[in-house]
């Protein structure tokens, strides 16, 4: 699944294998890691629960097939 980022790239997911909350506690983000050490923000969250709520949309979205997903979406 291809996902646009909150700052405009267009990442493949598939490039990928976790995406997590992390971040100190006022300013939250959620990230996909990939091999080599690859770090990729994909947006900041109001907080971790937020954060949580972001993974599950785009879980949701690789589970139903979806091909592009804008995280503007699920913000």
């Amino acid at each position: 699944m291809w996902v646009l980022t909150e700052n405009g790239r267009l990442i493949n997911l598939d490039h990928f294998y976790t995406v997590e909350v992390t971040g100190p506690q006022n300013e939250p983000i959620v990230v996909a890691y990939g091999e080599h050490d690859a770090t990729m923000v994909l947006c900041s969250c109001d907080d971790e629960e937020h954060g949580t709520e972001i993974v599950r949309h785009i879980a949701n979205a690789l589970e139903n097939g979806v091909k592009f997903y804008n995280i503007c979406n699920a913000k």
